[in-house]
């Protein structure tokens, strides 16, 4: 069984003037492409703060297994992808 810990992203924001005031804004993940996503057969995500790259392995890997995380996590989790969306 292969389990992964946390899926997180990393964002820059790069305050750069583009005229109309607005930011730039860098989105890292993982190197996700380094190893086959199928081969994971749970995600457990362990904070809110971590749940960030979930849409990424969801929509964009070959993931197959399932995901577990506490009800907290996943709300609070919820509430900061929402909040990121809002502001790109």
């Amino acid at each position: 069984m292969h389990i992964l810990l946390d899926c997180g992203l990393e964002v820059e924001r790069m305050c750069q003037s583009l005229g109309d005031g607005g930011d730039d804004i860098q989105v890292q993940t993982a190197r996700l492409d380094s190893f086959d996503m199928a081969l994971i057969d749970i995600i457990l995500i362990s904070n809110h703060l971590t749940i960030m790259g979930l849409p990424y392995i969801t929509e964009y890997s070959n993931f197959k297994g399932k995901i577990y995380a506490t009800l907290p996590t996943l709300t609070i989790g919820q509430c900061e992808l929402l909040e990121s969306i809002c502001s790109i």
